[in-house]
């Protein structure tokens, strides 16, 4: 049965792993620029944020969608699942393909094509972990994405940190970062496979295809939009300036993109409840609606002031 504390009580161990994973994300790419240097930082914060701007084609909002289907059709959760799984397949290996083109044209001189080509895979990974756990949330569950999140930046903070004693190679740095999601994409797929005795296998019915796609293509739009807003700023900044620009920036910019578990916490454990309430009560959905507004305002007003109010240093 869903209710305010069952939301409460996801939204509260997502929001604290979130913290954490954020807090150990920070701490981490500080002491990683700190140790590499500034433009060996802006080509991996490069690498990383040009591919990543990419993963919204391999999803195209199927995420979104799989977590309300299962939330409103429990009887069909696992034939949605499939669907959505093979036809991301789809999407996936389109979009490596466009994004190793893109890579190839744009960067080919550029020391930092063979950096996008790993990043590929280690978004592609992270795009169907997203998917696993999509499937978890439609179950009111957030814990099993917690603790993955929070081992997943522990694996990149101790051996990325370790590794840097010994090297600045950012190939092998970024392999760090591809084991971590590997070890997050097999988690993922263990409990959805043993605990949720959920099959991962391939399943393609056009008559659903259709309605899939018909519910994801706002998701996909909204996604592209916010993808681009987030990492279209890097990309004019290693083209105009270049690295070592690139590398100043990147470090502020994490600053701010620490901040983000507040509402990812909050919308992870608030969309399942909105999806299950707009079928089966609309009362309660505005109430939950209006409630999770009015916890986000007292928390993001003073945080914005706080933050806008830094002292300025006056010569």
């Amino acid at each position: 049965m869903l209710n305010s504390q069952k939301i409460a009580a996801n939204s509260s161990f997502f929001l604290l792993s979130l913290v954490a994973q954020k807090v150990l994300s920070f701490v981490y790419f500080t002491l990683l620029a700190r140790g590499l240097g500034v433009e060996l930082t802006g080509r991996y914060f490069f690498a990383i944020s040009f591919a990543t701007m990419f993963a919204v084609l391999m999803d195209f909002g199927l995420s979104p969608v799989l977590t309300k289907e299962v939330v409103q059709n429990k009887n069909e959760q696992e034939i949605y699942f499939q669907q959505i799984f093979s036809l991301k397949l789809l999407f996936t290996f389109l979009s490596l393909i466009f994004l190793a083109s893109i890579n190839y044209f744009f960067w080919g001189n550029d020391p930092v094509q063979l950096l996008i080509y790993l990043t590929m895979l280690t978004v592609a990974i992270d795009s169907f972990t997203l998917l696993f756990y999509a499937y978890i949330r439609g179950q009111q569950n957030l814990r099993y994405e917690s603790i993955g999140t929070i081992i997943f930046q522990i694996i990149v903070m101790i051996f990325g940190l370790g590794l840097l004693k010994f090297t600045n190679n950012l190939f092998l740095l970024l392999i760090v970062l591809f084991a971590a999601s590997l070890f997050n994409f097999l988690f993922a797929g263990f409990i959805l496979r043993f605990k949720f005795q959920t099959k991962i296998k391939f399943l393609w019915h056009k008559d659903l295809l259709k309605k899939i796609l018909l519910i994801a293509w706002p998701f996909a739009v909204a996604a592209i939009f916010a993808k681009v807003y987030a990492y279209l700023d890097s990309i004019l900044l290693k083209v105009f300036l270049g690295d070592l620009e690139l590398g100043f920036y990147s470090v502020a910019y994490k600053i701010t993109f620490a901040w983000q578990f507040i509402p990812l916490g909050l919308v992870a454990a608030l969309y399942p409840a909105f999806a299950h309430f707009f079928k089966e009560d609309k009362v309660q959905l505005t109430k939950v609606f209006n409630r999770g507004l009015l916890y986000l305002s007292l928390i993001a007003w003073p945080l914005s002031f706080g933050i806008s109010m830094q002292p300025i240093n006056k010569k």
